[in-house]
């Protein structure tokens, strides 16, 4: 079998010549082996962290899927809003500050990221201090795909097919595990949230909910051969129950469009899993 039959048996639960060999090395491994400092990838987009990645791969002599770490390449719906952004270098820790202010009728956000040489960006300030407060302004910010930037698309699917391997890419569900990085306080605040403003939670489900969908839809006019569901912490970052709540009505959704389109589905979640595939398959 080439890589791409092997890996789309195994996730059509067929039976392949041999286990996949298919490790999760999406960020860290690739991005390393390229030489840069990981701020000339992720802030500069020197090399894209996909290509970083099929490299890598040729270099460990793995079944590639790329979908671990490729998003796709959407036009998005112009909310009116303005990006201002600045990256300074912070000699102290040898690291570049990437400070972004989002400028919206509602009021301004204001976020930074940090990006040591050989670790990827973390947010050290995210825009929504006060939930309540600053979600009028978040909500001006969230647009929806409008279409594919198809020639972007299609050079990635050009790499794949030249390795023979499955082309794929992520598509994010919604859920404390995405949203604690725009909150300050993460969990905890979110966690209150639920009993203070269960409202803006459930604004918030919903519109990721309408916007994964509109991409899986214009995925599923591509010719992928198989989608990534990600959700990396859906529950080491939150309980079961509210997993199942703002987390698996788009697992659900997404994976029923996917199979009536012939279109295999992977989920991607790194943590505490046991009881995510309890709940997956229940």
């Amino acid at each position: 079998m080439t890589p791409r039959e092997r890996f789309l048996t195994a996730l059509r639960g067929g039976v392949p010549d041999r286990v996949p060999v298919a490790p999760d090395i999406s960020n860290y491994i690739p991005a390393r082996r390229t030489g840069l400092p990981f701020w000339e990838i992720y802030f500069e987009r020197k090399i894209p962290l996909w290509r970083a990645y099929l490299d890598a791969a040729d270099h460990y002599g793995i079944d590639p899927w790329i979908g671990s770490c490729c998003g796709a390449p959407f036009r998005w719906s112009d909310t009116g809003c303005e990006h201002a952004g600045e990256t300074v270098y912070d000699e102290a820790q040898d690291a570049m500050v990437r400070t972004t202010t989002t400028r919206t009728p509602e009021g301004d956000l204001v976020s930074r990221s940090l990006c040591f040489r050989a670790d990827p960006p973390s947010p050290v300030e995210k825009p929504i201090k006060d939930l309540a407060r600053d979600w009028p302004a978040y909500r001006a910010t969230m647009g929806e795909p409008t279409g594919i930037d198809k020639a972007a698309l299609e050079e990635i699917r050009r790499e794949c097919r030249a390795r023979d391997c499955a082309f794929g890419v992520c598509v994010g569900y919604p859920g404390f595990q995405g949203w604690s990085g725009q909150v300050e306080g993460g969990v905890e605040q979110l966690a209150f949230a639920t009993i203070d403003h269960p409202a803006i939670l459930d604004e918030w489900h919903e519109r990721d909910l309408a916007a994964g969908t509109r991409a899986v839809e214009l995925l599923l006019q591509t010719d992928v051969d198989y989608l990534t569901l990600g959700g990396s912490g859906t529950i080491t970052l939150a309980s079961p129950e509210l997993a199942r709540r703002y987390a698996l009505p788009a697992i659900r959704r997404w994976s029923a469009m996917c199979k009536a389109a012939g279109v295999a589905t992977v989920l991607h979640s790194c943590g505490k899993s046991r009881v995510l595939v309890d709940m997956l398959a229940e």
